[in-house]
């Protein structure tokens, strides 16, 4: 181990909820999406713990009829990264979003996490292999450590 390099502790945490967030996009596609902790860790940094999550989002498209095309295949790199240059903004009409919670015993603590949509970009004349419409969304996550009296 390099000197002065702190070693991140894993934690162990239990899901309490998981849940499917629901996204309704102004062309009339329903967007649902999901956020799942796969890991938590902790160093301790003077007298003072820092903590990393680890998650990866979901996303699955559901489009009306109409709006089906060719199924094709994912988008690239490069189309993920330009997507604000090359897909159009969609705007969401309606959302669903609730916590996921998890409880990490070793530490007394509950949290809460949203996942929360910030913008969606549709990229043209790209579907899925269902023939959805294709989407680059951009998303956070919000965390809030409570006390397990909390």
């Amino acid at each position: 181990m390099t000197k002065g390099l702190k070693a991140w502790e894993d934690l162990y945490f239990d899901i309490v909820k998981e849940v499917w967030n629901t996204y309704y996009l102004e062309n009339g596609v329903r967007l649902r999406g999901r956020t799942i902790l796969k890991r938590l860790m902790r160093r301790k940094v003077n007298e003072k713990y820092e903590f990393n999550a680890d998650f990866q989002n979901v996303y699955v498209a559901i489009a009306p009829p109409h709006l089906k095309g060719n199924p094709g295949p994912p988008l690239t790199p490069t189309e993920i990264k330009n997507a604000p240059k090359i897909g159009r903004p969609i705007k969401v009409v309606d959302a669903k979003e609730d916590w996921n919670i998890y409880v990490i015993p070793d530490v007394g603590l509950t949290l809460k996490v949203k996942l929360t949509v910030v913008e969606i970009y549709q990229i043209p004349e790209r579907y899925d292999r269902y023939g959805n419409p294709l989407f680059v969304i951009q998303s956070t996550n919000v965390v809030v450590p409570v006390s397990k009296e909390g």
